[in-house]
């Protein structure tokens, strides 16, 4: 791990004393999700791109045991015991960079209470739409991106 993501890591652990804490790796997340990828039929190991899996797990973790997940460069500038987590899923929006610019959500920041429908219905989607994409459209947020109709 760089200095910086972990410089950010402890931002969120010193910000938030009273929180459990949890870095995941591959392997723990894989294991403690396989019922729940099996239950929706994911075809998790078909997938082309390990960031395909990487943003699916961080949804099924989210989905399976619910809290809050962030990416490892957002820094925490105050206790998330202040953050209005009013429903019962929420994601980041993104704002716009630019005047042409699109806003749009994203997976850096996530909270869910455990078998939140919407993850649910992500995750479904998540069949359908990681089957047939490039290297560079499946970096990032290609999830919350696309779980509209076709």
């Amino acid at each position: 791990m760089t200095s910086n993501y972990l410089q950010c890591m402890n931002t969120v652990i010193d910000k938030n004393p009273g929180w459990k804490h949890r870095l995941w790796d591959d392997k723990a997340a894989y294991e403690q999700t396989a019922d729940v990828i099996y239950e929706l039929k994911i075809p998790f190991h078909d997938y082309k791109y390990d960031i395909c899996r990487w943003d699916i797990l961080r949804v099924l973790i989210l989905y399976k045991f619910g809290g809050i997940c962030c990416d490892l460069d957002m820094e925490c500038i105050e206790s998330l015991d202040n953050f209005p987590l009013t429903n019962h899923c929420g994601f980041l929006f993104e704002p716009k960079v630019s005047r042409s610019a699109n806003s749009f959500v994203h997976q850096s920041f996530i909270y869910s209470d455990p078998g939140d429908e919407f993850l649910r219905f992500i995750l479904k989607r998540s069949r359908i739409k990681y089957n047939n994409i490039d290297e560079v459209t499946s970096s990032g947020d290609y999830v919350s991106q696309t779980i509209g109709p076709d």
